[in-house]
């Protein structure tokens, strides 16, 4: 495939999975994002070094063992802020621009993981950016919000959709390694720390290095023939297994048993019926239009806006654009076999085991309680359903006729519009019920915005029922962020005024 075919199929996959983000512009700054804004600048005096010495001991108390995903967090949430006074960028902005780069970039990684099994099966036919604008299609279309959740689409981007690409990426390097049955010892320096890497960024990442074992276990019975193959394969192993899984029980031992900092709810594994139950309803909730129940209960109808209807045309000229283009040149067609095993089995493992370390804590157990209730294993589940559907347009082949594609085009035609009709009514409602918090966000960068109107963007905000971290963050720190950024108080009016 040639550059210029390869950077169209690439601007037409991130076009589609613009389109599906859309609706997700419309949702406010929430939950932790929120006020670690102000908490980042206010606990630090803005200064960055203290800041994240700060979140790299986070990482290792309250049952967390991730101080390198705390501290490149840490780094991401300081610039909303920073980069914020900087230039004017408002931090709702701020997130909504990363939270979709950061999703784009998921769908690379997933890309890549999903050409490397492909390959290690046999099928080395498949162009990276074609199949990268299939995945980033698929994803654009069924991307679902979960606003009454901690919903990774638009919250919390470095541990859903970051922590989800570099497990993709594992996953990729593991299936490169084992291909030949020889790993170089490239291929153990990159497997080891990406894997170390892993766990120490996000305890969910476990999951990728239990579903590379399952790569690795099959190269040992399938690809290793010789001595000199199973020590290599032993060899990563050991690596890519056995040493992030010393590091992570370690780093547990060290926080449960040395840093006497307690527990935490979302990290405790507790077995039993009811996370059982969450885990089900945990896995049913990746699937494409599994919120659709939940939001109709909850908010009783469903709005087709003018937004809506714009961003369906929007997608389905798009879509209609990519499959007569996908048409026009098709792909040689990636047979059924019992090769195919091993890549579903592996993102499905990947899928299962970070849904599962989370419905399996008291926490999720609790919060899980419906298809349609996610948390950040959302963010691996979506991808993995996405790349399973990617597959399936490879490995089967439709019907010819008329009529067949008629009716497919209607089909996927009347899903999206659902979809995305589904998506803005929830993004407009978001954006009433929480616009307080993006006109809080964007008087705490704009230094030319009068004090009183800051300080009656303050007392609207201050007047909803908040939880006391986020009082504290509100009327503490970004009294203090503000002032060290602009040289004046945020709201220093007399009572009356």
């Amino acid at each position: 495939m040639s550059r210029r075919s390869s950077l169209l199929w690439a601007a037409l996959g991130v076009a589609v999975l613009v389109v599906g983000f859309l609706p997700a512009t419309r949702v406010p700054t929430l939950g932790d994002d929120f006020y670690v804004v102000f908490q980042a600048q206010g606990v630090s005096s803005g200064d960055l070094g203290t800041w994240l010495s700060l979140a790299w001991g986070w990482g290792m108390q309250a049952g967390h063992f991730n101080p390198i995903g705390q501290v490149l967090g840490g780094l991401y949430h300081f610039g909303a802020f920073a980069w914020g006074s900087l230039v004017g960028v408002t931090p709702t902005t701020y997130y909504l621009a990363g939270a979709f780069l950061i999703l784009a970039t998921a769908a690379l990684a997933a890309t890549y993981a999903l050409t490397s099994a492909l390959r290690h099966v046999g099928y080395a036919s498949v162009p990276f950016w074609r199949l990268f604008a299939l995945v980033a299609a698929v994803t654009g279309v069924t991307i679902q919000l979960h606003p009454w959740s901690n919903d990774p689409v638009t919250t919390y981007s470095m541990a859903g959709y970051a922590s989800t690409a570099i497990g993709f990426l594992l996953i990729g390097f593991a299936f490169r390694a084992v291909a030949t049955g020889h790993p170089t010892a490239l291929d153990l320096v990159r497997i080891a720390v990406t894997a170390v890497f892993a766990v120490l960024f996000y305890e969910m990442l476990v999951a990728a290095v239990a579903a590379t074992f399952v790569v690795y276990c099959a190269a040992w019975f399938t690809r290793s023939k010789t001595v000199g193959g199973r020590g290599g394969i032993l060899a990563v192993i050991g690596v890519g297994v056995v040493l992030p899984a010393a590091v992570f029980i370690g780093g547990r031992l060290y926080v449960s048993l040395v840093s006497g900092t307690g527990g935490y709810t979302g990290t405790t594994a507790v077995p039993g019926l009811e996370s059982a139950r969450a885990f089900v309803f945990g896995m049913a909730s990746s699937i494409p239009a599994s919120a659709w129940p939940y939001t109709y209960y909850r908010i009783g109808q469903v709005d087709l806006s003018r937004a809506a209807l714009v961003g369906s045309f929007a997608l389905l000229l798009l879509l209609v654009i990519f499959l007569v283009a996908w048409t026009r040149r098709p792909l040689p067609r990636v047979p059924l076999s019992r090769r195919l095993l091993l890549p579903v089995g592996v993102l499905v493992a990947f899928w299962a085991l970070a849904t599962l370390s989370h419905t399996i804590t008291p926490k999720y157990t609790v919060e899980i309680s419906a298809p349609g209730l996610v948390y950040l294993f959302y963010a691996v589940g979506s991808l993995v359903v996405s790349l399973l559907l990617a597959g399936g347009v490879l490995a089967l082949r439709l019907p010819a006729g008329r009529v067949v594609g008629i009716v497919l085009v209607v089909a996927l035609a009347s899903f999206a519009v659902v979809q995305q009709s589904v998506n803005w009514t929830l993004g407009t409602m978001m954006a009433g019920s929480y616009s307080v918090n993006a006109r809080l966000l964007e008087a705490s960068v704009d230094a030319d915005m009068p004090e009183s109107e800051r300080c009656d963007r303050l007392e609207e905000w201050d007047e909803r029922d908040w939880p006391d971290y986020y009082r504290d963050a509100a009327l503490v720190y970004l009294a203090d962020a503000y002032e060290r950024a602009q040289g004046e108080a945020f709201c220093d009016l007399p009572d009356g005024e």
